[in-house]
């Protein structure tokens, strides 16, 4: 029978370093509260999955959001070893569009290191996260977030260059600017302005681009990073309706319920328990 794995304590970053022996196994039945992080170092690990394991090896990389359950470890058998740098955070408001990964099983979200270049600079970071994670010192908890935002800045980018690299650079260009300023106000004008086309040819070949319209797009992003703020942060459900450019609270509520069947307030009621007396 296995038994469950306490979590680190609560906190906006926890990083290290582990080295797993023989049959060593992590098992949270329930997840963690918080995000996790791993990259492999040395050896080889295993992620066991009801949709089939998923083994771990060079330059690869592994994301669990909160609730997800963790079941890791060294594979059946195998006498070998399995080292990786980890690190539980809980997401700054703005990292949700670093955090978008391939999620190759439920809950699962995997990104292989394209170059050692790379690992080697990924690498440093944790390592400086690591170190300053220790140090009891005014701030150094917020450099330690610093070095793992940095991490998810350069993952993002090889990510965005692979999802960009067949489009249409004008399209990609709007693409960009909407995910870089979804808070602000966005309309057709701005966006065939960017792709240096007409409105009606600009959506045209948006759609033919990305399956969607701009503003079905747009929507997307800003749905998106609102289940992150209403799960993840206590900001309350007015403030987010303008952090995400809304134009009025009631509209926010209906286009969210258009996406999620559920009201912000429901949606953040069946998350993690942060405070549900912030309801306006």
């Amino acid at each position: 029978m296995r038994h469950n794995v306490a979590p680190p304590p609560l906190r906006d970053i926890t990083v290290g370093h582990f080295s797993l022996h023989k049959a060593y196994t992590c098992y949270r039945e329930e997840g963690t509260q918080d995000w996790q992080l791993l990259i492999h170092h040395k050896g080889k690990g295993v992620f066991h999955h009801l949709q089939g394991d998923l083994f771990m090896d060079d330059l690869e990389c592994v994301l669990l959001p909160p609730r997800v359950a963790h079941d890791y470890g060294i594979p059946e058998g195998d006498d070998g070893f399995w080292a990786a740098y980890w690190a539980h955070f809980i997401p700054r408001p703005h990292w949700l569009s670093f955090l978008q990964w391939s999620e190759v099983r439920d809950g699962l979200f995997y990104f292989k290191i394209p170059d050692q270049k790379l690992y080697k600079k990924i690498i440093v970071l944790i390592q400086e996260a690591i170190e300053l994670a220790k140090e009891e010192v005014a701030f150094s908890e917020q450099l330690a977030m610093n070095r793992l935002e940095e991490i998810l800045i350069h993952i993002a980018r090889v990510q965005q260059d692979l999802e960009h690299s067949g489009l249409d650079q004008r399209i990609v260009s709007a693409v960009r600017y909407i995910q870089g300023n979804y808070s602000r106000s966005i309309n057709l004008s701005i966006l065939s302005a960017r792709a240096s086309l007409s409105e009606a040819a600009f959506c045209r070949l948006f759609k033919k681009e990305m399956g969607k319209s701009p503003i079905s797009y747009l929507e997307h992003i800003r749905i998106t990073h609102a289940c992150h703020f209403l799960s993840m942060t206590t900001h309350s459900i007015k403030d987010i309706t303008f952090m995400l450019g809304f134009s009025s609270k009631s509209h926010f509520c209906a286009r969210f319920k258009k996406f999620n069947h559920m009201t912000p307030l429901e949606y953040r009621r069946n998350a993690l328990p942060l405070d549900n007396s912030l309801e306006a």
